[in-house]
């Protein structure tokens, strides 16, 4: 009975209680950093158990994306739509409507003719109709012949052949005419000094054809040798034909 106070607490004692030890609590970081290693690179990184906590810790509104942060973005795009449909009218102008249009829309100004239509003069809008019709023939114009642009520039390249092809054509056979001719009057000559008559039909036609119209011959030949040497010098300095290095 004396042994039993003793014996007791030996009855009531729990071995698997008497040596539990507290586990330390591991941090977040120290978590992520054993996830991640060992991973090299091109791996991918899996999820763990801390990320997953940080992420339910997380408020509701870090987690979800509001739709409405799209909408700058799309503003944006649409007014470059705006801008590239306002270019593209604009480029269809000429540069009086242009900057017409800028003047009217940007700063609400408008020319003196529609001003004096506001008041209730018709003829203002009659007369600047007018002008536009006349600025509008200039213009065309100036296209057809540009301001710095010489003869051979605007002429075009058919015509420009066609018209050396004449000249040289007609300087070729005035130049033939006026040899044959010369030798004809030259046969007439020496008929009449040596005495030996001519067939009447040779000698009449040389006497009333060829001798007549030796001198105006020519003049169309000196005529188709100087039109000749004009052109050529002229399209041997013409602009086109001017050898020139681009920087």
């Amino acid at each position: 009975m004396k042994l039993l106070p003793l014996i007791l607490p030996l009855l009531s004692f729990n071995p698997s209680a008497a040596f539990v030890a507290p586990v330390p609590s591991r941090p977040i970081t120290s978590l992520r950093a054993k996830s991640t290693s060992g991973q090299g690179f091109g791996k991918s990184t899996s999820k763990t158990v801390g990320e997953s906590a940080v992420a339910d810790d997380a408020p509701r509104g870090l987690q979800s994306i509001s739709v409405d942060d799209s909408s700058p973005a799309t503003n944006s795009f649409q007014t470059t739509n705006d801008l590239d449909s306002s270019d593209d009218d604009s480029s269809s102008m000429t540069p009086e409507q242009r900057s017409k249009s800028i003047l009217r829309n940007k700063y609400s100004l408008i020319s003196y003719e529609e001003q004096r239509a506001m008041e209730g003069d018709e003829r203002a809008l009659i007369d600047s109709q007018k002008k536009q019709i006349q600025r509008e023939k200039l213009r065309n114009i100036e296209k057809l012949w540009p301001e710095n642009a010489d003869v051979f520039e605007v002429l075009p390249p058919s015509l420009l052949k066609g018209i050396d092809t004449a000249l040289k054509v007609g300087l070729g056979a005035c130049t033939l005419l006026f040899m044959l001719s010369g030798v004809f009057i030259t046969i007439e000559a020496g008929s009449k000094a040596t005495g030996n008559a001519l067939p009447e039909g040779l000698d009449g036609w040389i006497v009333n054809v060829v001798e007549p119209n030796f001198t105006p011959l020519l003049g169309v030949l000196l005529g188709f040798s100087v039109s000749l040497g004009l052109f050529s010098a002229g399209m041997l300095g013409s602009k086109g034909s001017v050898y020139r290095e681009d920087p």
